[in-house]
């Protein structure tokens, strides 16, 4: 019969969320990363990873990761009543730490008190600096801070630590100094006295392990000594101990 009808009907949309991240976020190993959302529109961001996910929600934009030891790849979509943006990915990339070495002139790391180690740093590179902490006798060399002179005015073990940085990331070490006392050596006569002129008489040192006698005009070695005195003479021995 040639009749019709007609009416219509729309169709609402709803608008896709969006906002951005950083596409590459750089940390150091061990350590945490933040992948931080901007200019979103989503009510809520969902983040996933290769072993997990997780959801922001009330707002939050900000996910923390937990100290990565290696890079990882983040996938993140945003949702705004009902409908999912593209995903999006930020790469946190994982940067080592420089390995740290203190190395000590000398090599037994002993000392006696009143003596110096030299302390050289390593492993934070060409441009890398270095910090050094201690609580006894350090003094840091002013044109190279990877040199360190440690001069203890105690006796005891001392502990001496490095913190290097590379430009991007820190590592550190430390070195235990042993410091020995000095021995107290002393000297007896054997037997006690005046002596002729001409005649010997028994000096022995103890206190040491091992002794150097001098009297102005030659040297003896030996804990106990018979010299021939032929005018007053004054004796100086050196004991050095087992350390």
């Amino acid at each position: 019969n040639g009749c019709y009808g007609e009416t219509n009907f729309t169709v609402e949309t709803k608008p896709i969320p969006s906002f951005s991240v950083p596409t590459n976020i750089e940390t150091c190993s061990g350590t945490n990363a933040e992948i931080s959302i901007t200019d979103g529109t989503a009510e809520t961001y969902t983040i996933t990873w290769t072993t997990g996910n997780t959801t922001l929600v009330n707002g939050n934009t900000t996910y923390t990761t937990e100290g990565l030891t290696e890079s990882r790849t983040y996938t993140i979509t945003g949702s705004l009543d009902g409908c999912s943006s593209e995903p999006k990915t930020a790469t946190v990339t994982v940067n080592a730490l420089p390995k740290i070495l203190i190395d000590s002139d000398p090599l037994s790391k002993e000392i006696c008190i009143g003596d110096s180690a030299k302390l050289t740093a390593s492993g934070a590179g060409g441009n890398g600096t270095y910090t050094w902490t201690t609580t006894d006798g350090l003094t840091v060399d002013n044109t190279d801070n990877s040199k360190a002179v440690a001069k203890p005015t105690s006796v005891g073990e001392k502990t001496y630590k490095v913190t290097g940085f590379n430009g991007t990331c820190s590592g550190k070490d430390s070195i235990k100094l042993t410091v020995h006392g000095l021995p107290t050596v002393t000297i007896a006569q054997t037997p006690l006295g005046k002596v002729c002129e001409g005649t010997s008489t028994e000096l022995s040192a103890s206190g040491a392990t091992s002794y150097i006698w001098n009297d102005g005009t030659s040297e003896r070695t030996g804990n106990v000594i018979n010299p021939i005195i032929s005018k007053e003479t004054t004796f100086t021995v050196t004991g050095t101990d087992a350390n």
